[in-house]
């Protein structure tokens, strides 16, 4: 779960430091996670800002 949030929070900048922290292993994971967040994070703000519009 630390892996995963900083990736969505710090990108990728983070997310291999916060990784080598806890497992050396997890490192291409922890890229990967960074780069889809990174990728998908600016449709999810613009869905959730979408479906805000819709109930207020």
């Amino acid at each position: 779960v630390p892996i995963a949030s900083m990736a969505n929070v710090g990108g990728i900048a983070t997310a291999p430091a916060v990784t080598a922290a806890y497992e050396k292993k997890w490192m291409p994971h922890a890229i990967v996670l960074a780069i889809l967040s990174m990728a998908t994070g600016t449709f999810w703000g613009m869905l959730t800002i979408y479906l805000l519009e819709l109930n207020f």
